[in-house]
């Protein structure tokens, strides 16, 4: 007698179709999950498989982005220092997190849809692209490193300066004001430069070689601390004629004295409003630490 034999459903190979279809997990490296997220931070979460975390964090820092430059808290040295150490302890966390995360989707993988995949990360690079980053500026407050010493001993050779691009868009700079200009025979380098007269007013070299500005001397330097001057300053005076600025012209020279080419020189000559560019506001790099912070006026 023949006896019937059948293989359990146990027994049969699976044609279903995500049987089929489903490959190996590809491993998730730690390494490419914390470069992305220091390229454009959220990234590497999305790439370890957390889109929605990876746009919270880069929605988040878009936010706290925007309400810095909005409020322009980097015009001020404590405002700029907290945001640089900040910016560098989130990044290192955000870095840390997406590499934990990578390793865990490796050990455990989630399955998510690579439209969805692709969608978050494309989102996390335009949010990360459209704002500056964490080490970068807005628009109105520029970097600048300071090339030579004629505005010694309130700005020296070396040290670096934030100065706000936007200072005067709404006013004129008045007598005593720091202002960043342009000068045709300097190409496009900026130059800094003290206002000393405005249109009207009368320069004329004092007998001493001190600067006369409607017959009084000019006011004595403001700085916060001494810089190490060295041979930055000279004692050579440079002679110059009278003078009576013209309307809408201003009459600039560099604090160290001695050794600045300005409106003292034909040269140079008046500096116009179309001219100036910025406002410097203090000081975010010296070889003095002392001077680090220090507001320039």
């Amino acid at each position: 007698m023949l006896e019937s034999l059948s293989l359990s459903d146990s027994a049969l190979p699976s044609t279903s179709p995500d049987a089929t279809s489903d490959k190996p997990p590809r491993r998730k490296k730690r390494w490419v999950a914390a470069i992305l997220s220091f390229l454009f931070p959220g990234l590497g979460q999305v790439y370890a498989g957390y889109p929605r975390r990876g746009m919270t964090i880069a929605l988040t820092l878009w936010a706290i982005s925007f309400l810095v430059f909005h409020f322009r808290l980097l015009q001020y040295p404590a405002g700029l220092f907290l945001w640089i150490v900040a910016g560098l302890i989130v990044l290192a966390a955000v870095m840390i997190d997406a590499a934990v995360l990578a390793r865990r989707e490796s050990e455990s993988p989630k399955r998510i849809g690579w439209r969805s995949s692709y969608i978050a990360m494309a989102s996390v690079v335009v949010v990360s692209a459209i704002f500056p980053r964490a080490a970068g500026l807005p628009p109105h407050a520029r970097p600048f490193k300071v090339p030579s010493a004629s505005m010694c001993p309130t700005i020296c050779e070396h040290e670096r300066i934030i100065a706000n691009m936007t200072a005067y868009k709404n006013r004129m700079p008045e007598r005593g004001d720091l202002i960043l200009l342009r000068q045709p025979s300097f190409g496009e380098a900026l130059l800094i430069k003290r206002v000393i007269a405005t249109g009207g007013d009368t320069v004329r070299q004092g007998s001493q070689g001190e600067i006369l500005v409607n017959g009084r001397p000019l006011a004595p330097l403001s700085i916060c601390d001494k810089p190490r001057i060295g041979d930055q300053m000279r004692s050579e005076a440079i002679d110059f004629e009278s003078t009576t600025v013209p309307g809408g012209s201003f009459f600039v020279v560099g604090d160290n004295l001695n050794n600045s080419l300005d409106s003292r020189t034909r040269e140079f000559g008046f500096v116009t409003g179309d001219q100036i560019r910025g406002k410097p506001l203090y000081l975010y790099w010296s070889p003095v630490f002392s001077r680090i912070g220090c507001k320039v006026r």
